[in-house]
């Protein structure tokens, strides 16, 4: 009883119920007038029409617009409506404004190292021009000679955190989508009480939606008042508000300018198996040591510039570059990396233009991890077209649901790619929420993107595309032992009866909008 008078009193609860009752006030209006007036059913219709013809060429992909136009063609009095108030996924004009001033203000950092790129250009075209693109949409730039370490679980990713944390001597940056009270959460706190009272800078930057549930309310505040600089990104209101879809799904450490982190582990318990939450839990991390720090810095800032809101919690960028330097000369192995940060901002869909060149590019062999299998017909026709040329081309997704209905959708897409000789493989020792790529002994890819509709157009989401055989041989040998716990999925063993065939379609449909 305690939980539940607890979450009737939440600001997730209430702030719901505000935005229910202001969809049930709109619906109620629009049927009020629908009915005393044919005229403004007519109006309606027209509208309806037109908003279905300016759907139909805007940028957006043909699920979303189908996603869309099928509600607004049955029943037009609600919605066309609701388009207008969710059916624009990208910014607001207020927010715009603040992600391209936070934008400017690195402008000056964003110049390539000219020998680095002229070393790819004439080592690897492909690599030197996935580079380019990544540096033309969102100015990170390419680097070379980085120490980079894999983590195969979240315990691995945690212990180098931890030590790294004590270490620090200057600042840490913290952006992550979930924090959760536990373990976890308690023994990084220690760490930062600890570091504020010898003076270390720290900012940390979490998604308010993501970790409403797992925290008080409010909670940056309490961090504030410990010293820890903290901002909860696009908090939860109780209004209609597009921008409440665009989520911050990153996962970035920053320690002094020498360090990074990435990947796809929260700091939550589960994510380093010390409570049990759908099985045993698979994810994966990097740490990165060299010059491609710089680029997290520079994302990290640039998006707590955009979530601040007053002027004493804006970050200089010019004070965070001094250790950088350190680097300018050293080489610590022969990789490349390009981190990339994707933003719903605009009507690039960076994130899935690089794993479809990834995909394209493959000539032997691409495995994924990836928890959500809910893919639009570009990746869907990419994967089953490099398949079909005699790539090996394999999927893991979880064995246990976090979510019933995303894992129906997930078996649906899983049921049509193994259809098309693309290999599905089921995680049977719990849920995997690992998110990579890896592609001929050469390419990997580890970040913090879902091959789903969210991550790939709605969310902020950042990786790092790494050109290396030492680190490409490591994901490629812990996804070969992987799947040793895991079962590989069949036509039959996909296969549905009717109704959840029923079930399965209609989800595809409105996809888009899950």
């Amino acid at each position: 009883m305690r939980k539940i008078f607890n979450f009737l009193r939440s600001k997730f609860f209430l702030y719901s119920l505000m935005i229910i009752l202001q969809f049930a006030l709109i619906a109620i209006f629009v049927y009020i007038f629908n009915e005393s007036s044919v005229y403004f059913y007519y109006s309606t219709l027209v509208v309806a029409v037109i908003t279905v013809i300016y759907i139909v060429n805007t940028n957006m992909i043909p699920e979303y617009k189908i996603a869309w136009i099928t509600p607004i063609l049955i029943l037009p009095i609600f919605g066309v409506p609701l388009y207008f108030m969710l059916g624009k996924k990208r910014f607001g004009k207020r927010k715009a404004k603040e992600y391209d001033k936070a934008h400017q203000d690195i402008k000056n950092f964003l110049i390539q190292d000219e020998v680095v790129i002229n070393k790819i250009k004439n080592e690897d075209r492909f690599f030197s021009q996935v580079a380019d693109y990544v540096y033309n949409i969102c100015n990170t730039k390419i680097s070379y000679g980085d120490y980079i370490e894999y983590f195969k679980v979240g315990e691995e990713y945690f212990s180098s955190l931890v030590k790294n944390l004590k270490e620090a001597k200057e600042y840490i940056f913290l952006e992550y989508f979930i924090l959760k009270e536990g373990y976890m959460w308690d023994s990084i706190l220690e760490i930062l009480k600890q570091k504020v009272k010898e003076g270390v800078e720290i900012r940390f930057l979490y998604d308010d939606v993501g970790s409403m549930f797992d925290i008080k309310e409010n909670y940056y505040k309490e961090l504030s008042n410990m010293g820890i600089k903290t901002l909860a990104f696009s908090p939860y209101r109780p209004l209609i508000d597009v921008q409440m879809n665009n989520r911050n799904h990153r996962k970035i450490c920053v320690i002094d300018g020498k360090v990074a982190f990435t990947g796809g582990i929260n700091i939550a318990d589960e994510y380093i198996n010390k409570v049990e939450r759908f099985g045993h839990w698979k994810d994966t991390g990097v740490l990165i040591k060299g010059k491609g720090v710089y680029n997290y810095i520079l994302t990290f800032i640039q998006i707590w510039n955009m979530q601040a809101q007053n002027n004493d919690k804006i970050v200089e960028f010019s004070k965070y570059f001094d250790n950088i330097e350190d680097y300018n000369d050293v080489n610590f192995s022969s990789a490349y990396s390009v981190f990339f940060s994707d933003t719903p901002k605009d009507d690039e869909n960076l994130m899935e233009n690089i794993f479809l060149k990834i995909i394209d590019n493959a000539k032997s062999y691409v495995y994924i991890n990836t928890p959500y299998l809910i893919i639009d017909s570009i990746l869907f026709n990419s994967l089953v077209k490099a398949a079909k040329s005699g790539v090996d081309v394999r999927i893991a997704i979880p064995g246990t649901p976090d979510k019933k209905t995303i894992f129906m959708l997930t078996k649906a897409f899983a049921h049509e790619l193994v259809k098309e000789k693309v290999k599905i493989y089921s995680y049977n020792k719990g849920f995997l929420h690992a998110k990579s790529f890896v592609s001929d002994d050469m390419y990997s890819i580890v970040g913090t993107a879902n091959l789903d509709y969210r991550s790939l157009y709605l969310h902020f989401e950042c990786g790092t595309l790494i050109k290396d055989e030492k680190l490409a041989n490591e994901l490629k040998e812990d996804y070969l032992d992987t799947l040793n716990d895991c079962q590989e999925l069949s036509c039959e063993i996909l296969k549905a009866n009717v109704f959840v065939r029923i079930a399965r379609a209609l989800l595809r449909m409105f996809a888009p909008l899950l």
